[in-house]
This record gives structure tokens, sequence and C-alpha cells, in this order.
């Protein structure tokens, strides 16, 4: 079962006088819906995941309330390959690994999160109730993500539109990221999610770029014959798969023959070969990290 945060609605104007069935099924959704608040909309699928003990429960009462919940403009329904679906309206929720398990509506992106007005096709499915005002609107705004911050500054779910090479140019010229390669870390970041079967969304790009260090002074490595500032990141993780490789050899007994006259065991001489550049160069770029200048 998924984790989710249920912030306080009581307040809001869309609840105002919402059946107490209708409600009930709301905030069972919420803990069935996917990550990125989408879930079926067919009232048979609906009654027997939200309500599996409750015999009484038909899913003519299902289809009611889910009425209910489209014309308050709590959710949305729509369909895709001839499947319904519905997705919960400033949904919000903000997990590190969100996974998208229905799909959006069409024409939209997978990281979608639907608010009333989008589109006029979606609006069309957000029911007629009376807009909310504007500080309550500023509130749900704030405590439901209906936007997202990026690098600082509060960007519109509308960014989506732009090209990824268009997004990574404006992300290059903000102030917060000066000294980074960002088209080399959108790169870095492709390649690990592919090694890691994540999804390489533009959130989690921006994540991975808020958790890159700024280059140390005086560290640098060669890169295409060019020489580039290395970030303490980067360092840490040299040093740590160094570090493992070298555990890995003095590990290995085929690494080892028999000491003379003795039982004790030592490493052979290429593996201790290999032992002692590894060290000195986990020692250098501990100095680098330390920030002193070593000689190349």
């Amino acid at each position: 079962m998924p984790n989710r945060i249920l912030r306080d609605y009581t307040d809001s104007l869309r609840f105002d006088g919402i059946s107490a069935e209708g409600e009930r099924l709301f905030i069972r959704l919420l803990t069935k819906a996917d990550d990125y608040g989408r879930f079926h909309s067919d009232p048979r699928l609906v009654c027997a995941a939200c309500f599996p003990l409750e015999r009484k429960i038909e899913p003519s009462h299902v289809a009611k309330w889910l009425k209910e919940l489209v014309a308050r403009g709590l959710v949305l329904t729509y369909e895709v390959n001839a499947k319904a679906y519905l997705a919960v309206i400033n949904y919000g929720q903000r997990l590190r690994n969100s996974r998208v398990k229905f799909p959006p509506a069409e024409g939209q992106d997978s990281e979608w999160l639907p608010t009333c007005g989008d589109s006029p096709r979606l609006a069309a499915s957000c029911g007629d109730f009376p807009p909310e005002s504007e500080s309550e609107s500023e509130t749900e705004s704030k405590t439901l993500g209906r936007t997202i911050a990026v690098a600082g500054a509060t960007a519109s779910v509308r960014k989506a539109e732009l090209s990824d090479e268009d997004w990574l140019k404006e992300l290059a010229t903000n102030p917060a990221y000066d000294g980074l390669d960002v088209a080399r870390e959108f790169s870095k970041m492709r390649a690990w999610c592919a090694a890691n079967r994540k999804q390489a969304t533009r959130r989690r790009f921006v994540n991975w770029l808020n958790r890159v260090d700024k280059p140390l002074n005086g560290a640098v490595v060669q890169l295409n014959g060019h020489a580039k500032p290395e970030s303490v990141w980067s360092l840490q993780q040299r040093i740590e798969a160094a570090q493992k490789e070298v555990d890995r050899i003095c590990a290995n007994p085929a690494n080892k023959e028999a000491v003379p006259d003795s039982f004790d065991r030592r490493l052979k001489a290429e593996p201790m070969a290999k032992v002692k550049a590894l060290k000195a160069s986990i020692s250098e770029m501990r100095q680098r990290l330390a920030g002193v200048e070593v000689a190349a």
C-alpha cells in the first residue's frame, strides 16, 4: 500500500456540502491512486478496490458518488484506449521515487498533475462548482503543490511544454547552477536511470542538480583533453569506488600466494602493484577534498 499525506481540506469550498458517501469515496481514492493521483474510473473496479468488504455498496452507488466528485472539481475523468480512468485534481503528492501505474490523459506527459482549466477539454469535466477565493486558491496551491519549484523560482506545470533542449538551456542560465555542466549532468542522470530502471523525469533531474556540489577550487580532472572542475560529490564517489576495488582485490584468494616458511598468505606482485596504485590515487583525491593542490 503506498504512503499518502492527507492534508487538511475541511475549509475548502469544494467540500462544503459534500455528501458523507462522496467524501468517504474521495478519501479512499487517495489511498488507491498511483503516485500521480490516477486510478480506474469504472464504477465496478472502483467499488471492488475501495469497498472490498462492503456488501451493501454496489457499483451503481459508486457511479453516483463519482459524479458528485467530478461535479465538485475534485476529480476528472478521461479515457485512454477505450478504458476509463480518473485523476485527482491538485493531487500534490511529492514522493522521492514516484511511479506511474495508470496512463495520463491523451496529449499529456507521464508527470501530468491536472488542475481545473488546464485545457478546455479537461475543464469540461471539472464541474461547474464556483471558483475558490484568491486566498483559498493560494493556500491550496502551496499546500497541494499545484506548482513546482525549479531552482528557487516557481514554475508552472506548463513548463513541460518546453522541449528538453530548451528546458536544459533555461536551467543552464540559472545562477543557481553556475559552474555546473547541465547537459553533462543530464546525460549522467539518464545513464543512472537506465542502469537502475528508473524514469528519467525533469523533476528527478532538478533534484539531481540540487544534490551536485559546486566545483572545488584547485581540483581539476582531464575530460576530452580539457581541464574541467571536479565536484566534491564526484571525488567522493571515485574514492569510494577505488576503495571497493582495493577490498575486492585483497579478498580474492586467487590474488594471493603462500609466504615461505609460514602459514600466512600475501598478495602476488601484480595485484600488489594495482593496490598500491589505487591507494596512491585515493590519497591524492583525499588531498583534493582537503583543498590541497596536487601536482599533476
